[in-house]
């Protein structure tokens, strides 16, 4: 699956709150912890898309480019590309999402950015400068009592 699938379901559960603060930095972030969790959960990726380590934390390029024109704005339904429109994620799916949101969606994008460098896979695989890949099994390997 696309990455660009699990965030437009985030996009649109953020678009139903009271108040909507996913900035593309956040949704980053909610990216990284959704596909740690998963894995961690299911013992299978969440999505295809790989997982950079960027100056402020886990980026996944190709939903960052889709959102970028949105600055440090909120993203809307409105800035959701056509083609991930369509509602196609399991239940399984979605219940995961609801969990990363009410555990780390209510945290601001730059305490997520904290957060994201203090743990392991983003620390070990950052570079000043470049954009490395997270792998896969450093996100599998990483233990949340290590925080």
């Amino acid at each position: 699956m696309s990455a660009n699938f699990i965030a437009s379901y985030l996009v649109k559960m953020f678009n139903r709150m009271d108040e909507n603060d996913l900035t593309n930095l956040k949704l980053q972030k909610l990216l990284y912890f959704a596909q740690r969790t998963y894995l961690k959960k299911y013992n299978k990726i969440l999505f295809e898309d790989k997982i950079e380590a960027w100056k402020y934390g886990p980026v996944v390029n190709s939903v960052y480019t889709i959102y970028s024109s949105c600055g440090s704005s909120p993203i809307t339904n409105l800035d959701i590309p056509s083609e991930y429109e369509k509602d196609i994620l399991p239940d399984e799916v979605e219940d995961h999402l609801d969990y990363v949101i009410r555990k780390y969606g209510i945290y601001s994008a730059s305490h997520l950015v904290d957060k994201t460098h203090h743990e392991a896979p983003w620390v070990e695989n950052y570079i000043q400068g470049a954009r490395n890949v997270i792998p896969i099994d450093d996100l599998i390997s990483f233990n949340v009592a290590e925080q």
